[in-house]
């Protein structure tokens, strides 16, 4: 009989083993800060501090082909890329085992 896993898939003779155990899981992301954000001709890019592109976000500034490819424009673009960049910089400083609060969480009320 074959072994399936927790999904009912057959695994054909391996048992599932969970890739991100504790020991094994990457401590902290790959990219060195300071992030820096760099616009190009039709998108913004996120460096890190090894001047390697970590992400990019593209736009378009003509409506109809923004429609047809459903991209960004400009400036909604750039709070995007100043968003990921914030995010990251946020992971990156965070001690590990820190907890995260969840975003529906984040309100007045809870805050004391």
């Amino acid at each position: 009989m074959a072994h399936r896993d927790k999904f009912g898939r057959p695994t054909f003779g391996r048992k599932w083993v969970r890739r991100d155990e504790p020991e094994t899981a990457q401590k902290t992301l790959p990219i060195t800060l300071p992030l820096a954000l760099r616009r190009e001709e039709d998108s913004f890019a996120i460096e890190d501090g090894a001047r390697r592109v970590v992400a990019t976000v593209d736009f378009e500034n003509d409506p109809a082909l923004r429609a047809q490819w459903r991209l960004f424009a400009e400036p909604e673009a750039r709070e995007i890329a100043q968003l990921i960049a914030r995010l990251l910089t946020d992971v990156e400083s965070r001690p590990v085992g820190a907890t995260i609060v969840p975003p529906e969480n984040l309100n007045a009320e809870n805050d004391e």
